[in-house]
């Protein structure tokens, strides 16, 4: 063309409404920029920009596009307490830090003899439910737990320096063995937002971790009858991460009675429970191994039966539970792999002398900001994603991150709108997300609201930071509730129920 654009004519719409956007003009290229602040996830919008040239006549253009937004987490506003609340004087991160020895060599062989990279069996190791803690705790603040005032920048001797230079070695490793192996760090901390908006952040490691906003961890499998017992598991889940077999795992408790499905303890017969109506509304119980069918057929086979969740064990293998390797998408519901060792036998002790089961097995109920749930199996990469703040404040975080085997590494950063990475709590950098160890939430009272009935529902509400917790009796034991939405409403389940909020 040999007219040029008009910059003084541009007009940006936004959803129909006009807008007042930058306008930067450079030799014959015009660049017209707006920023619409915090759009909603998933929504879809239009804009459109007017501009006519310096021509004679005059030519006008309109030109429109849609488009929709990223699906992204907020972080709830009841988890907020307000800048200034952050202890200046308690920086950094409370790291603790659980190592298990490997397993001895056996005759067969265990399959699993390292720590699995599972989240669900990460949360069983911090819990001590996979052997005694073996880390170097010598230098830890309180029991296992660093009190690191620092940055999260950590790298074992065979490990490769990723984005920053400075690494330093993982707290509490190597342990009393000697091995820099099969550890699980669980890092929580307190993050001052400086405004509300949208936040970049990224994880670098080798294996499996999880970001949650949050304080504490959760339990997968729990048995609720006879007794009350958790079971460390390895949850398969056909996910982004890890595409295997099997369904999410609920958010909203799944309690069942567990049936043994081959109580033969022939994996084989597995293959051919597809019939079996017995299994209808019950979770479960396989012996898997080499047989004529692989685990996913055998899950499939239960869920065709009718049953809401599979826990797979292997007969005699005395070691961890591990990820299976299969790949069936037709399986649908949650799937769960279980050791001999670490609650099998016991479970079917159970079973076999007629003692009858019950077992609830929920996913994470706190908010999920990043996760990578198994083995990465090429090297140390960076995780990047987003989320976003309501207001400025400060807010918890939970990190757990996990090492198998070999090597090992785990940085924790921000990264700015030009790509720049910085890490979390970086003293030197003004640009640094600031973290901090404890926080006030003086000003803030924390308060459970009394329960509300109506049309057959029970509203339950609270004030403050916390952490909804319920129970069947004052005396516990007390779960983090599924839900963590404030309000939320409750059917009544015939039974006495008890609900808290605990303090970050």
């Amino acid at each position: 063309r040999t007219t040029a654009v008009n910059t003084n004519s541009i007009q940006l719409f936004l959803d129909n409404i006009l807008v007042s956007p930058s306008v930067q003009k450079v030799g014959t290229n015009t660049t017209v920029q707006f920023a619409a602040g915090l759009l909603a996830a998933l929504s879809p919008h239009a804009y459109k920009i007017v501009f006519s040239d310096n021509g004679s006549p005059i030519t006008t253009q309109t030109n429109q596009f849609t488009f929709k937004v990223a699906d992204y987490l907020t972080i709830s506003s009841t988890l907020r307490s307000p800048v200034g609340s952050e202890d200046a004087t308690k920086p950094g991160f409370n790291v603790s830090v659980y190592q298990v020895d490997t397993l001895p060599v056996t005759d067969p062989p265990t399959v699993q003899v390292n720590l699995p990279a599972s989240i669900s069996f990460s949360e069983a190791v911090l819990a001590g439910l996979a052997g005694p803690n073996v880390a170097d705790i010598s230098g830890a603040a309180q029991g296992n737990t660093f009190a690191v005032p620092g940055v999260i920048d950590w790298i074992n001797s065979g490990g490769a320096t990723a984005n920053f230079p400075t690494d330093q070695p993982f707290p509490g490793i190597p342990g009393s063995s000697g091995s820099e192996n099969s550890f699980i760090d669980d890092v929580r901390t307190f993050v001052r937002f400086p405004a509300a908006g949208y936040y970049r952040m990224g994880i670098n490691n080798e294996d499996q971790f999880r970001l949650t906003a949050a304080t504490a961890g959760y339990s997968t499998l729990q048995l609720v009858a006879p007794t009350n017992i958790v079971i460390p598991c390895v949850a398969i889940a056909t996910n982004i991460t890890q595409l295997q077999f099997g369904g999410s795992l609920p958010l909203t408790p799944l309690t069942a009675s567990v049936a043994y499905a081959t109580p033969s303890g022939n994996p084989d017969d597995a293959c051919l429970i597809g019939t079996n109506t017995s299994l209808a509304g019950k979770i479960a119980l396989l012996d898997r191994g080499p047989t004529n069918c692989n685990s996913a057929f055998k899950a499939e086979q239960a869920q065709r039966a009718g049953a809401v969740a599979v826990l797979e064990t292997t007969p005699g293998d005395t070691g961890f539970p591990f990820r299976l390797g299969d790949i069936n998408t037709n399986v649908r519901i949650p799937v769960l792999v279980i050791a001999e060792n670490y609650g099998a036998k016991l479970l079917k002790s159970y079973l076999t002398n007629g003692i009858a089961v019950t077992a609830t097995i929920r996913g994470d109920p706190n908010p999920v900001i990043a996760e990578w749930d198994g083995p990465k199996g090429f090297g140390a990469v960076d995780v990047t994603f987003g989320f976003a703040v309501p207001a400025a404040g400060v807010y918890p975080l939970r990190l757990v991150a996990g090492q198998e085997a070999g090597r090992a590494n785990l940085e924790w950063f921000s990264i700015k709108a030009d790509g720049t990475r910085i890490l979390l709590n970086d003293a030197t950098n003004p640009d640094a997300l600031r973290a901090f160890r404890t926080r006030s939430v003086d000003g803030i009272p924390l308060l459970l609201n009394p329960p509300a009935l109506s049309a057959g529902e029970v509203t339950i509400s609270w004030t403050g930071a916390g952490t909804l917790q319920e129970a069947d009796s004052l005396s516990g034991p007390w779960t983090v509730s599924a839900s963590q939405a404030n309000p939320q409403k409750v059917q009544p389940a015939g039974r006495m129920k008890f609900f808290r909020i605990r303090q970050p």
